[in-house]
């Protein structure tokens, strides 16, 4: 005749594993020896996302979402559950990936927002803007320099005036139909 026992976490208190009990060898009468962090009481059978948790001399379920790929509903950043009984609602979690970072949570689920989309691809627009214009002003410098000292070739007269209507284009691509989802944006004197 055998027993179960079943092993659990000192820390935890997690079901480890199930043994084989040993029998006693200094008792006449059959006397199983139950070892530290063990105990002959089954534990439940756990569901999705759950694990038996011995505590306070018995048994129970608790959740466990420990290496579930989980999600900020904040930001939609990953994230991980290290304890047992933390749950995503109660760490603003979500096993749902954000779609993209134009969508917020909002009643359980991701949802487009067309607002926080637009404001996106505005900064990214002015941003890129705000690059290509130091780059026209750094290629007209020298430019500039040799009209001032009236060195300036015909050609190198023409390109500078090339240039400034592409910095005035680019200073105005926020006022085009579309903005800031279609962009049309103007081709570079150097291209």
């Amino acid at each position: 005749m055998t027993k179960m026992i079943y092993n659990f976490s000192q820390s935890t208190g997690e079901l480890l594993s199930t043994s084989q009990a040993d029998i006693s060898p200094l008792d006449h009468e059959v006397v199983y020896l139950i070892p530290a962090h063990a105990t002959d009481s089954k534990p439940p059978q756990a569901g999705s996302q759950e694990i038996a948790v011995f505590a306070e001399g018995r048994w129970k379920l608790c959740p466990d979402w420990r290496g579930v790929a989980l999600y900020h509903t904040v930001d939609g950043s990953p994230l991980d559950i290290p304890h047992i009984g933390d749950t995503p609602d109660g760490i603003q979690a979500t096993a749902l990936p954000r779609p993209s970072q134009d969508h917020v949570w909002n009643n359980g689920q991701w949802q487009f927002d067309l607002d926080r989309q637009t404001a996106r691809l505005m900064l990214e627009a002015m941003a890129q803007r705000d690059t290509l214009l130091v780059l026209a002003t750094t290629k007209m410098a020298p430019l500039q320099d040799a009209i001032d000292l009236d060195e300036a070739t015909k050609a190198e007269a023409a390109l500078l005036k090339r240039w400034k209507q592409y910095r005035v284009i680019l200073n105005r691509i926020d006022t085009q139909d579309g903005f800031p989802a279609a962009i049309a944006w103007p081709v570079s004197p150097a291209a």
